[in-house]
């Protein structure tokens, strides 16, 4: 089979560094929505729970607003900044298809 040249483009870089926030965003998200549970909890149970919604609600926006930063602003621009910094990542490679998957044949930074 003819290899296939590959290169990874700017918007690639930004699409995959955006994939993989968004799973370890959700498991951020999860912790702090079973810590802020835990601490109503334990809120409701000594009768403090008024005196707390105010911080759970602060919390629960300031924790929306810094995801919410961090994916439409952080993560894109350090994506295209690595995309910009470093030369190998925009170096073509040539690829084979084989029974077990993608094998690189050569790159061409090293010929």
């Amino acid at each position: 089979m003819e290899p296939l040249r590959y290169s990874i483009s700017e918007t690639a870089q930004v699409a995959f560094s955006l994939m993989h926030f968004r799973a370890s965003a959700w498991k951020t998200l999860a912790f702090l929505c079973a810590f802020v549970v835990a601490i109503a909890c334990l809120a409701w149970s000594t009768g403090r729970l008024p005196e707390v919604v105010p911080v759970i609600v602060g919390g629960g926006v300031g924790i929306a607003l810094w995801l919410g930063i961090l994916r439409f602003i952080i993560v894109p621009w350090q994506a295209k900044r690595a995309w910009n910094e470093f030369a190998l990542i925009k170096e073509p490679i040539d690829l084979t298809l084989t029974e077990t998957g993608f094998n690189p044949v050569s790159y061409t930074h090293l010929t």
